[in-house]
């Protein structure tokens, strides 16, 4: 029985579902650590995640450490605090402040960052993870009686019960009944949800506004969302009115105006809300912008596998403004997106963070020197 619990506890790592949704507990030796090492990035509050001599801690924008290393799993800070374990991978989840001072003891089995006051946590219960939400003082503001959780946007999160879907309030409420397949968080006042095998868009008030019709679809963001027909994408907007017709083979988000798009030849490129190209498709890989600079890629290789797109052979990555220029250059083999004025790269097998100049504020290693565009 001991040894089934034990099992089921490492299986926790991978409560990472949700959108937004970030929870901390024991990952597996190697691929969950590097995910992790990797997915970090600047809080608003100045704080960034780093690994050294085996264990967390975080830096300011300089570079200093501010929290020593000394956590043996840590997270993001979020809404002021970051969840954390202090000795061992199977020790309880508490949270700490920006001076790496407890303002929550540890006491949780996982836990999540906190959105608008809230952060999901589970408990075990007869061998079955329940997930429920805490304030910032700890308190279980909302019990654990659920399968699944989102965070809370607008007052409103997506849970899951009996294998099907629907939402809460910060009361703990039930809002809208759970009736559907799956469900994301509500954006812009709508929210995506799956209906057997189509995704539609309901309201706030449980409505379905877009009928379910799409294989696959993003959440709406300045308006707009990217929805898929027969493996073909296009843009709707809150109405559900087509607006760009479902000529891409990929699409992303709305950012700061523009769209990453990819064409049938397997190219990037940005374009607006009229569907013009604002720059041209000829990268190999892209990501939305951030921070108004955006991750491309040169060298990455698509085909088929599996009956899915994927990519078969890596190449590199660098940064573009929005007119376009290449502002850092191809180099390197992993990065994020910029996140309050900072970006997490990977050369080889080495970490850093970088600036919007491309200096290195931070190292994990020896890392090799980043290139700048003259």
């Amino acid at each position: 029985m001991l040894k089934r619990i034990t099992k089921v506890f490492y299986f926790a790592v991978f409560i990472l579902c949700m959108s937004g949704f970030s929870c901390i507990s024991r990952p597996g030796k190697d691929v969950a650590l590097q995910r992790m090492k990797f997915n970090r990035s600047f809080s608003k509050n100045g704080l960034g995640l780093i690994y050294k001599d085996g264990a967390w801690g975080y830096i300011d924008k300089t570079g200093r450490i501010v929290i020593p290393a000394t956590f043996a799993l840590a997270s993001d800070f979020s809404d002021g605090l970051a969840p954390v374990k202090k000795k061992s991978k199977r020790d309880a989840v508490g949270y700490i402040d920006a001076k790496g001072n407890y303002a929550i003891e540890p006491k949780f089995l996982s836990s999540g960052l906190f959105r608008e006051g809230l952060a999901i946590f589970s408990i075990l219960d007869d061998q079955t993870f329940l997930r429920g939400y805490i304030d910032k003082t700890g308190y279980k503001y909302i019990t654990a009686r659920y399968e699944r959780l989102s965070p809370f946007v607008d007052g409103i999160a997506a849970y899951k019960q009996n294998g099907r879907w629907g939402y809460i309030n910060k009361k703990g409420q039930y809002i809208i009944d759970a009736n559907y397949d799956y469900a994301l968080p509500f954006t812009e006042g709508l929210a995506a949800v799956k209906v057997r095998s189509k995704w539609g868009f309901i309201d706030e008030e449980g409505t379905m506004v877009i009928e379910p019709q799409y294989s696959s679809v993003q959440p709406f963001k300045e308006g707009m969302a990217a929805v898929s027909k027969f493996n073909h994408y296009g843009f709707i907007n809150s109405s559900g009115t087509l607006i760009l017709k479902h000529k891409y083979k990929n699409a992303k988000q709305f950012s700061n105006g523009l769209a990453a798009v990819q064409t049938y030849t397997f190219k990037w490129g940005f374009i607006d809300k009229t569907g013009t190209y604002k720059i041209p498709p000829i990268f190999d890989n892209a990501k939305s912008f951030a921070d108004d600079f955006a991750a491309v890629n040169k060298g990455d290789k698509w085909d088929y596998a599996q009956a899915r797109l994927m990519i078969i052979k890596r190449g590199k990555w660098g940064f573009i403004d929005k007119k376009g220029k290449m502002v850092i250059d191809y180099q390197f083999d992993k990065c994020s997106s910029f996140s309050n004025g900072m970006a997490r790269v990977k050369i080889k097998t080495d970490y850093a963070y970088i600036t919007k100049k491309a200096d290195v504020i931070w190292k994990e290693s020896l890392i090799l020197p980043v290139k700048k565009v003259e």
